[in-house]
Formats: C-alpha cells, structure tokens, sequence
C-alpha cells in the first residue's frame, strides 16, 4: 500500500526500543529496537557466543550472546534480527530476550538510551508499520484489537480485520472507483467535444455495490460493538420470581444474595458471562413494583436504566411473582425503542410449569434444570454466526466513515440520473473515494492517525 507522502512527522532517522514495565517478575522479557540504527547499536552492547554475525547472512536469525555494559555482562539472552522491509515495522528490527529481571530491563534501557535510540511513543511500532506499508490502516486497528480480545468472538473478528476482512473489499471498490474517476475527468478536458470516457452504466452498478457493502456493515454495527464490549443483558421481573438465583445459576456461583424474602435485590449486581466465545455482561436488577419504600423505588428505578442500555432482555416469570401490566407494559416499550431481543423465563417449572411453552424457556433455577437452555439462547439472541464475523463492523470511525461514504454516493446517484455536469459529478466520486480511504488509509490526517494510535501501549 502506497502511503499518502504529505501525512505525518515520521522520521525514518530515529531508532526507536520500548522500554519494560518494571514492575513485576517474570521468566522472560522481551525489548525491542526498530530503525535504521538497530544493528549498529546491537553490536555495541551484545557479544554473540559464537561465531555468528549480526549483520549478514540469511534473516530473521537467532543468536546467544550476552549483554554488556563495557565490560560488564548484565545478561546473558537471545537476540532475533529481522531485515528490513522484512520485519514488523519494515524496518530493521533487533529483539532482546532476556531474564526477566525488572533490574536487568531498566539496565538495558538506559544502554539503549545511551546509545543513541529513544523511547517509542505508544503505537509507534504499528505506526511505522503503517507508514512503510506493511499494513493498512484497518489492519494496524485490527491489531489493538487482538491485544484488547477477550473471547473467541473478539478474536476471530480482530484476525479477519488483520488478513484484510472487509476492508479489502472496500479498498478493491474504491480503486474501481478511482479508476472511472479519473475518466471522469478526463472528459473535463474534452468538454467541448461531447465525449464521454467513463460508462455511466458502470459507474452506477459500482455505487450500488459500495452502498450495499456500505448499509450491510453499518447493519452489523449493533452487533459488532456488543460482541467488541460484551452483551448487555437485564434480568427483569417481579420480586421474588428468581431472578438473582438465575444469575447464579448462570454463573454457577453465589455471585448474588437469595432469599425467600421478596425485594431482597435493591440495587443493580453486575457480573460477566462467557459462552461460545462469547461475553455477556450480565446485570441482575430489583424486583419491578410499585412500592411507597424510597430505597427500593431506587432500586426500581435503577433496574429500568439498565433495561434501556440492555440488548437482551432476561424477563424471569414465576407462577407466584408476576408483573402488573402497567410493569409489563413498560418492559415491552422500552424493548420496542432499544430494539432488544426479550427472552421470556418461566422460573420454578419444576412447580408449575409454564403456560405456554412456545412463548418461555422453562427453567427451575434453583435446580439448574434448563439454564443450558437460556445459554443457548442467549447465542442465539446476539444474531452473529461465527462464519459472519469477517463482514462484522465493530469500528466507530469505520461506521461513521461509511456513512459520510453512503451520503456522497447517494449524491453521486442523483448527479448521474439528474445528468449533472461532470464537474459536480466528479466532485461527489472524490467524496465517496475519500471517506472509504480514510477507513483503510489512503486518505488520512495527522489528527486520526495520532488518535487512533495513541491507544496502543509503547511496546506495540
């Protein structure tokens, strides 16, 4: 990928390395130098065992030697040289493994110091890699994101984004589109002679498909986020219809406190569930009623801000605790706005079973019978399937790009239709071509690229 010149105050003269965390002890650590300094600056602090050098021969390589200071050995490691552009960063890039000795690795920092390389910036590694075209845009995000990924789903989704995901789609779109473009303008130069260079029946077949990939991914979004930041799920009803012992029985441990006594939850419990790669922020709320106790009405209030920031909603109905329909009613408008699936339980099946058993999942929570059942429906309600994840958008910048994106070919439309002159038509293509770049970064600025990598720790 061809990185725009006129973006960034990147200086291919530094030599950068991350320094170690020093608390903490651990077996191994590894530095890393990256530049065109970082041989340089390896031969003067390490001595291979051996006859092996640095500098030539096949790469990436593997060395044993020590680390010295003058004529102190501070360790003794293993170093792995890459050449550039084959390295990470595209650049000649020297790893340090070390014991992991906090003492050792503040030691090997104020050498490296001292020799000439400085402290990376957070993300510089991945920026540079950026920069020498090692990955796009999209891909470098994709990289915060396997570090961040907490479940199977979070990292599937990363490592689709890492090998080109839809990105790739979006960028193949985009050169087609730039292609036409430049026909477009063509046909500027020749504008007395009436000629027409680009086909408008293509061009109109390429927005089409750009929109449809466009409108499919920021579909997505809603599940993408969830699955990014965990599933929020309310766990509503009455008092007493087990709600909490549900969240127990989830969790498989007394994460909230169970009683006969109806209101006994008057605030928010809040706990993480993983199935299938995926994680559930589960949220057990106060039993819903009217009631004339200040505190509990509290309480009641704060379970109904959790059921609007809810994407499932967890409603637990029991033979001898169930809602007024007033209670009821609201649960069912407030789903109807945030769009949350509601799952209805019928708790204490063992008792009395559920009136209608296509409409509930029946359960007896106190006996573990059928929450299998509410797990699997809980997948089920997310509405991501694993063979989905590469076409899931979970990127704000991304979402909000591709709607600026879908508002200038909607323009673009309307140009070609209206037979707009080439000029205002050309114009609403570039718009289209530079809100798509900016998702895989062909078009970028300062001010995005400091943003998006700030977010990254120093040593990535």
């Amino acid at each position: 990928m061809k990185v725009p010149p006129h973006v960034g105050n990147f200086s291919a003269s530094d030599t950068i390395f991350a320094p170690a965390t020093p608390e903490g002890v651990s077996a191994v650590a590894v530095m890393r130098l990256s530049g065109p300094a970082a041989f340089d600056i390896t031969e003067k602090i390490f001595k291979p065992k051996g006859s092996r050098p640095l500098k030539s021969g096949t790469f990436p390589k593997v060395i044993y030697g020590e680390i010295r200071d003058g004529e102190e050995v501070l360790d003794e490691a293993l170093v792995l040289a890459f050449r550039g552009p084959r390295s990470y960063t595209g650049e000649d890039v020297v790893e340090f493994q070390c014991h992991g000795s906090p003492y050792v690795m503040r030691r090997l920092g104020q050498i490296l110091l001292e020799k000439g390389a400085r402290t990376a910036e957070p993300g510089e590694f991945t920026r540079r890699a950026f920069f020498h075209g090692r990955l796009s845009l999209d891909q470098a995000e994709a990289v915060m994101d396997l570090i961040a990924a907490e479940t199977q789903a979070q990292q599937r989704m990363a490592m689709y984004q890492m090998r080109g995901g839809y990105a790739a789609q979006l960028r193949s779109l985009r050169q087609e589109l730039v292609d036409l473009m430049a026909l477009v303008e063509l046909e500027l130069d020749f504008s007395e002679e009436d000629v027409e260079f680009a086909s408008r029946s293509k061009l109109e077949r390429l927005l089409e498909d750009l929109m449809a990939l466009a409108e499919k991914l920021r579909r997505s979004f809603a599940s993408g986020q969830a699955l990014r930041q965990g599933v929020p799920v309310a766990i509503v009803g009455a008092p007493n219809a087990g709600k909490s012992t549900l969240l127990n029985a989830l969790l498989q441990d007394d994460r909230a406190l169970v009683s006969d006594v109806a209101g006994t939850t008057r605030d928010t419990v809040t706990d993480h569930l993983y199935i299938g790669g995926v994680k559930f922020q589960l949220v057990d709320t106060a039993g819903l009623r009217d009631t004339s106790d200040h505190i509990e009405a509290m309480g009641i209030e704060r379970s109904f801000k959790a059921l609007e920031q809810a994407r499932i909603i967890l409603w637990v109905f029991a033979p001898d605790a169930l809602l007024s329909a007033d209670l009821s009613e609201k649960i069912r408008k407030t789903a109807a706005v945030t769009q949350a699936t509601v799952l209805r339980v019928w708790n204490k099946s063992d008792v009395t079973p559920p009136p209608d058993s296509n409409h509930f999942l029946a359960v007896s929570a106190r006996l573990g019978k059928g929450v299998d059942g509410v797990r699997e429906a809980l997948i089920q309600a997310v509405g991501v399937a694993t063979s989905a994840l590469a076409e899931t958008l979970a990127n704000q910048r991304h979402y909000e790009a591709l709607g600026l994106a879908l508002e200038a070919a909607a323009r673009a439309q309307n140009a070609l239709k209206e037979n707009w002159s080439g000029e205002l038509l050309a114009f609403e293509l570039r718009e289209v071509a530079r809100h798509v770049g900016a998702i895989t970064g062909e078009v970028v600025t300062d001010e995005v690229l400091g943003a998006i990598f700030s977010r990254f720790c120093i040593g990535k």
